[in-house]
C-alpha cells in the first residue's frame, strides 16, 4: 500500500490555501481542489485560527462530504506528531463536514416549532413530489367549477393544468419564501398597460410615416396608399390619437392599415414604403390583440391569482402536516430562522470562524443568503440578508466550476456563483483560479 505523502502544491494552489480574504476559487476539472480544501483546513488548524469544531466545511452530496471527511482526516494524520494537530485529531468527531442540505436541516430542527413543523421532519424529494401531485389533483377537483379554472381547463386541457399546478407545488413553492400572487397580478396589469402605451407610440410613429410617404404615381397600390392617407389625415394628428383614444379604438385605426392589400414586387419607392408599413401594422396589431386579450380577462386572472394564493397556503399546510420537506423548503426556512432570530444567528456566527463550501456552482441564491448570514460581522445584526460589505472579511471560501453545473433540476443557478467574485471583491474579497489540469 502506497504511503500517503504531504502534497506538493503548485503556486496557484498555494495562493488558494493561504488566502486570508473572503475568496471565490474557480477550480477547473482535475485542478486539485479537494487537495486545496484539505490543505486549507490543515493550515487553519496549524496556524491556530480555528479548531475542528469551528470550521464548517460544506459540499453538495453525501458521497462528496464523506470523501472530504476522509481526505481531511488523512491529511491531519500525516502531522500527528504535532501536539496541536494530535489534539484536533482527538476531537475530529466534532468536525462540521457535511452537505449544505444537512447543515440547513440542523439549523431548522432547532427552530422547527416556530414554523409549525415537527423537529422530526424528513427531507425527501421523491416523497414530496408524490404527495404534492396527489394534493394538486384533489385541489383542482375541489375547485373545478370556479370560473377562472374552468376557462383555464377549456383553453389548455385538464392534464396540462394539473401538470402546471403540480410543478408549482413541487418546484416553485418554498416554505419560508412565500410568493405574493396578488402582487404578481397587479404587476402584470401594470406591465400590460405600459406595453400598450409603448405600442401606441410606435403605432403613432407608423401612422406619421405613412402620411409622410410621397405618393402620386399611377397604379392600384399608389391609389390605395393615397386613399388611406386621406382617411388617416381626417382622423387627426397620430400622436393625439394614440394619447387620447382608448387602446382598442386606436388598434382599430391601425387596423385600417393592417387590412390593406400588400403590394407585390415593385420598383416604386412609395409603394415599397407602403408595403413595409402594412407588414409593420400587422405585427403591431397582433401585439395589440395579445395585450388587449389579456386585459379583457382581467377579472378571470384576478380570480386565478387569488386561487393560486389559496393553493400555495394549502400546499404549505400539507407539507407541515406531513413533515415531508424538499431541500429548498429546508434552506428557505433555515434562512428565515437565521434572519428572524438574532440569538440563533449569533450562535452560529460565533461557533464557526471559517466556512468552506465546495461545488458551489450547484447551489442557489437561498444557499448564498444562508452563508452570508453565517459570515456577518460580529456585533452586527442586519434586518435582512447582510450585504457583502457587512461580512467578516476572512470567513468565506467558495470553490466551484461553472462548467460542471449539473443540478439545475434542483434549483441550482450557476449565475449565483458567477456573480460571487464581483460581489465579494466590492468588500475586499478575491478571485483565485485553479486552471491547471493534473489528471
Amino acid at each position: 500500500m502506497q504511503k500517503t505523502k504531504v502534497p506538493v502544491l503548485s503556486e496557484e494552489q498555494r495562493a488558494a490555501v493561504c488566502a486570508r480574504r473572503n475568496s471565490v476559487v474557480s477550480a477547473g476539472a482535475g485542478s486539485g481542489k479537494t487537495t486545496v480544501l484539505a490543505e486549507r483546513y490543515f493550515a487553519l488548524l496549524e496556524e491556530g485560527r480555528a479548531g475542528v469544531e469551528n470550521i464548517l466545511t460544506l459540499t453538495f452530496t453525501r458521497k462528496a462530504a464523506a470523501e472530504m471527511h476522509e481526505r481531511i482526516y488523512r491529511r491531519l494524520k500525516l502531522s500527528r506528531n504535532d501536539d496541536a494537530i494530535l489534539r484536533q485529531l482527538e476531537e475530529f468527531d466534532k468536525a462540521g463536514i457535511s452537505t449544505l442540505d444537512s447543515f440547513c436541516a440542523s439549523v431548522l430542527r432547532g427552530a422547527a416549532n416556530r414554523y409549525g413543523l415537527s423537529p422530526s421532519f424528513s427531507l425527501d424529494e421523491a416523497a414530496s413530489e408524490k404527495l404534492l401531485a396527489d394534493f394538486s389533483l384533489r385541489f383542482l377537483l375541489e375547485n373545478q367549477e370556479r370560473q377562472s379554472l374552468l376557462q383555464l381547463t377549456i383553453d389548455n386541457g385538464f392534464e396540462a393544468v394539473l401538470s402546471g399546478f403540480t410543478r408549482l407545488a413541487s418546484g416553485y413553492f418554498v416554505l419560508g419564501v412565500p410568493r405574493d400572487f396578488r402582487a404578481m397580478h397587479d404587476e402584470q396589469m401594470r406591465v400590460i398597460s405600459r406595453k400598450l402605451e409603448e405600442a401606441a407610440l410606435r403605432g403613432a410613429a407608423l401612422l406619421r410615416g405613412i402620411l409622410a410617404i410621397e405618393a402620386g404615381g399611377k397604379g392600384a397600390s399608389e391609389e390605395a396608399l393615397m386613399s388611406l392617407q386621406k382617411e388617416l389625415a381626417s382622423l387627426g394628428e397620430p400622436e393625439a390619437l394614440a394619447r387620447e383614444m382608448h387602446c382598442a379604438e386606436f388598434r382599430a385605426v391601425l387596423g385600417k392599415v393592417e387590412k390593406q392589400r400588400k403590394p407585390g414586387r415593385t420598383s416604386s419607392v412609395a409603394v415599397t414604403a407602403f408595403k413595409e408599413a402594412i407588414e409593420e401594422a400587422r405585427k403591431l396589431c397582433a401585439e395589440f390583440d395579445g395585450l388587449l386579450g389579456t386585459l379583457q380577462k382581467r377579472e378571470l386572472l384576478e380570480e386565478l391569482y387569488g386561487i393560486l394564493d389559496e393553493f400555495q397556503a394549502r400546499v404549505e399546510a400539507e407539507k407541515r402536516l406531513s413533515g415531508i420537506l424538499t431541500f429548498a423548503d429546508c434552506a428557505g426556512l433555515a434562512v428565515r430562522a437565521l434572519t428572524e432570530d438574532g440569538k440563533l444567528r449569533n450562535y452560529y456566527k460565533k461557533k464557526y470562524r471559517a466556512v468552506m463550501i465546495d461545488e458551489f456552482q450547484d447551489n442557489n441564491s437561498l444557499q448564498k443568503e444562508l452563508l452570508y448570514l453565517l459570515a456577518e460581522k460580529e456585533g452586527m445584526t442586519s434586518e435582512g440578508i447582510p450585504r457583502a460589505e457587512d461580512l467578516d472579511r476572512e470567513k468565506l471560501f467558495f470553490v466551484g466550476d461553472e462548467k460542471q453545473s449539473i443540478y439545475r433540476f434542483r434549483g441550482a443557478d450557476v449565475r449565483v456563483f458567477k456573480g460571487l467574485a464581483e460581489e465579494l471583491a466590492s468588500s475586499g474579497g478575491e478571485l483565485i483560479r485553479l486552471d491547471t489540469n493534473y489528471r
